[in-house]
């Protein structure tokens, strides 16, 4: 017991640190170098008037741009946070649910890990609020393992502030919590017969927090079609919602995350093939032919991943890989309400229901980018981590668990030293780009010649793609807005200014 103490208080340290590290090495992109210039302080002065209800996000994004020693604390505070929220929501005293929890965030599909994690303003919108969540799921698990709620009345006050807070970074997680914490309010008050007092604090400090966000003019400017970025359908509203969901909502909440796909249907398939592979069992066909299907889009999304030059043509691979993730949330459904699973179905069924709950309102508002999907992708962890902890009480051999460690340990450090690599290039890069700027400042030079970052596929933005982003970079860098700019192969740079 003492020596499992000790390897996660190991593990515990080796994240914050290399959370922290990546967090230092990574450059500051696209939105960054405006909130780390005078425009973050433009926004700040008015308190993001007409802006957005994004008030805690926004200060932070200011803090973490100016000071980059607290962006490294910050995210390797979050991200171990994270996974350690994660491992004691499922089993706290499981050493291989730690392992995989680790392995589901280094994992995370690159399109979300370049605007989580190396992008410092999509971090301080999206990370922050799922830790506040998951921080409530932590505290309210006995609802969903039918035990009785102990009532903390000196929790009351944080309870309180724990729902303010909560509502003031993202706009769809906002409305998943009031909503969320209504149900479960409600839900307590009739197994228990009685009011619980945390309960209805924490929904009222979310009816705050949601309050205080959405009185920004910002929003009502987005409902009058007057907001500079954002919009909502005015007409023709279901046609535009079959097309996101087509174009952008499918592959971001289910196709690309291929690891938690994988993980999910080799659990099921475990436990398929150890309880209910019976004749005589209830509903043995329709549970066999959800199992092979969810098999079969594993392997699909799998393929699709490690091959997407076979899908020649886009938009109809794009409508039968929607589809198909229509009909793999339906059998997924089907299978978990019908399989005779020790797990409580109610878990699962919660983070179902989250994760539909958390994507409903991205139907109705444009952009819609992949970092939208970071809460879904934390609740399909949590989905995934359940059936493994179900799988893990019937694995009786300890050679196998130790197998699974070892295997998770291995990718776990592989896939760190290499995205170490990354974030060691790309800060590399942008030292010699830095110090090139400020030399050419000096010189008065009227046009410069920059160096584009390495690994683009990993940042977001990582060099201004328009005139807007243009004008966002100079002020960071506070360069001469009559000063134009190239940007070039990082090599091809390096020899030109050392000719």
């Amino acid at each position: 017991m003492k020596n499992k103490k000790y390897i996660n208080i190991i593990l515990v340290v080796v994240l914050f640190f290399f959370f922290s590290i990546i967090g230092y090495l990574a450059p500051y992109t696209n939105d960054d170098w405006a909130w780390g210039s005078y425009i973050g302080i433009d926004r700040l002065n008015n308190f993001f008037s007409n802006y957005n209800g994004r008030y805690l996000g926004n200060l932070l994004v200011i803090l973490l741009t100016r000071y980059r020693v607290i962006r490294a604390l910050t995210l390797g505070v979050s991200y171990t946070s994270i996974i350690l929220l994660s491992f004691k929501i499922v089993n706290k005293k499981s050493l291989p649910i730690f392992l995989i929890s680790i392995i589901l965030v280094l994992f995370m599909p690159r399109t979300l890990f370049r605007q989580v994690v190396n992008w410092t303003s999509g971090f301080s919108n999206y990370v922050p609020p799922m830790i506040f969540v998951l921080i409530w799921i932590f505290i309210n698990k006995g609802i969903l393992n039918d035990k009785c709620i102990i009532l903390n009345r000196r929790r009351v006050f944080s309870m309180f502030v724990l729902g303010v807070i909560t509502c003031l970074f993202m706009e769809h997680v906002t409305i998943y919590i009031v909503i969320a914490s209504l149900v479960s309010l409600i839900y307590c008050y009739k197994r228990e017969i009685k009011i619980n007092i945390n309960q209805v604090t924490y929904f009222i400090g979310t009816l705050v927090g949601a309050v205080l966000m959405f009185q920004n003019g910002a929003y009502l400017n987005v409902v009058k079609g007057e907001d500079f970025y954002r919009s909502v359908p005015r007409s023709g509203i279901i046609m535009q919602s079959i097309k996101r969901y087509f174009y952008t909502v499918y592959h971001n909440l289910v196709s690309n995350n291929v690891v938690v796909l994988v993980i999910i249907s080799v659990c099921l398939t475990y436990l398929f093939l150890k309880f209910i592979y019976k004749k005589d069992i209830k509903h043995y066909k329709l549970l066999s032919i959800s199992l092979y299907y969810i098999v079969f889009y594993s392997m699909y999304s799998l393929i699709a991943l490690f091959f997407p030059e076979w899908q020649t043509f886009k938009l109809v691979f794009m409508c039968i890989g929607g589809c198909l993730t229509l009909v793999y949330l339906v059998f997924l459904i089907i299978f978990i309400l019908l399989a005779p699973l020790e797990i409580s179905k109610k878990k699962l069924l919660f983070y179902l229901g989250s994760i539909i709950l958390l994507v409903m309102p991205l139907f109705a508002l444009s952009p819609i980018t992949p970092r939208c999907f970071y809460p879904m992708y934390i609740f399909w962890c949590l989905f995934a981590l359940e059936l493994v902890n179900d799988t893990l009480k019937f694995f009786k051999s300890k050679m196998g668990i130790k197998v699974i460690n070892y295997i998770c340990i291995i990718s776990s450090l592989v896939c760190m030293v290499r995205l170490l690599i990354i974030a060691s290039s790309a800060f590399y890069v942008d030292n010699k780009m830095t110090s090139y700027i400020e030399k050419e400042k000096a010189n008065n030079s009227v046009t410069m010649l920059l160096p584009k970052a390495p690994y683009e596929d990993y940042m977001k933005h990582p060099y201004p793609h328009d005139e807007e982003n243009m004008k966002k970079f100079k002020a960071f860098y506070n360069i001469n807005e009559n000063v134009k700019l190239k940007f070039i192969d990082y090599l091809e740079w390096h020899d030109i200014i050392n000719k």
